[in-house]
């Protein structure tokens, strides 16, 4: 598996977090003036002139309004915002080379990264662990 809990195939290489998909793809863009970038829910077009660069079917949905694109000196990269909450994703498109979700690793984040609730939750399974600790090493 790629870096980044991603993989690659010979038009785009990509990582993902358990929120959003980043996908780089394989081309030089020259004029930006000429491509053509479709985000929608289930689907996407990318074109560059008349060369199709992407097309299909997301592996899964995504927050289309929220997913953005941009390049990075000559080469497109789309910002995808997985639209089914916090899942890996085995591929980008259907019937493209994927990857084994259950070898992806979820990044490291810090408490004050979370929502309130989930800190809060979070915080009170800590504290509920190092009581079971302190309990245990007491009885030993």
């Amino acid at each position: 598996m790629a870096d980044g809990n991603g993989g690659e195939t010979d038009r785009y290489t990509w990582t993902q977090t358990l929120h959003q998909v980043t996908v780089s793809v394989r081309h030089r863009v020259r004029d930006k003036r000429a491509l053509l970038v479709r985000i929608a829910a289930r689907d996407v077009l990318v074109q560059d002139g008349d060369t199709v660069l992407l097309q299909g079917e997301w592996y899964k949905p995504v927050h289309a309004a929220d997913s953005t694109w941009y390049l990075d000196g000559d080469q497109l990269v789309l910002e995808l915002e997985k639209g089914e909450g916090m899942e890996w994703w085995a591929c980008v498109l259907r019937g493209d080379d994927g990857i084994d979700p259950a070898k992806c690793e979820p990044e490291h984040s810090k408490l004050s990264d979370l929502d309130a609730e989930t800190r809060q939750m979070v915080e009170k399974m800590m504290v509920e662990q190092h009581a079971k600790m302190g309990a245990r090493t007491e009885r030993d």
